[in-house]
């Protein structure tokens, strides 16, 4: 027996955990979402076609439907998605994973479930601080994304290393993904 070969997330290597492109049976639900999204869009079909019980006459409708731009690879995307979380999880899960996904990408809303990291008040410089609640693994790190625009304070961008006042209940992001809530 035979089966095509699955690419990965990167849509050149072959998916495998090795290689980091890789969609887990055990992620979460908003992992499972998210990493989906990010799947480029000439794979979008053979993932439909090997990962779900979608028949082929479906699968080519939306092909179609995309093609003459009917509807939005996204939604195609955000629907395969959906369709694999169910498989591991339930369909409540799977829209409470779009919910989420749309609040914090489309929205760009800060999410719900924000990892809560016990910091002392007072003043810190900016980059000592994203190494202390493990946003980066290093100084100069911080100062990259610090110098890139990529760091919001209470979703106010901040482009300079200055000191900060740590208060509870301040939420620091870095990227479009890692979020933490200072208590």
């Amino acid at each position: 027996m035979t089966v095509p070969l699955l690419e990965g997330l990167d849509g050149k290597r072959k998916m495998s955990k090795s290689y980091h492109n890789y969609i887990a049976f055990n992620d979460s639900a908003k992992e499972m979402f998210g990493k989906t999204m990010s799947l480029p869009d000439n794979l979008l079909w053979k993932y439909y076609y090997l990962l779900t019980d979608t028949s082929l006459t479906e699968i080519e409708q939306m092909k179609k439907e995309v093609q003459i731009e009917k509807i939005n690879p996204r939604d195609s995307k955000a629907n395969l998605a959906k369709e694999i979380i169910k498989l591991f999880y339930s369909g409540k899960e799977a829209d409470q994973a779009e919910n989420n996904f749309n609040k914090q990408f489309r929205d760009k809303q800060t999410p719900d479930d924000i990892k809560e990291v016990k910091q002392g008040a007072g003043n810190r410089k900016l980059d000592e601080l994203l190494v202390k609640i493990k946003l980066v693994p290093s100084k100069s790190e911080a100062r990259r994304m610090i110098k890139q625009g990529a760091v919001k304070i209470n979703q106010k961008k901040v482009t300079s290393n200055k000191e900060v006042k740590v208060e509870s209940g301040m939420v620091v992001q870095v990227g479009k993904r890692k979020f933490v809530k200072i208590r």
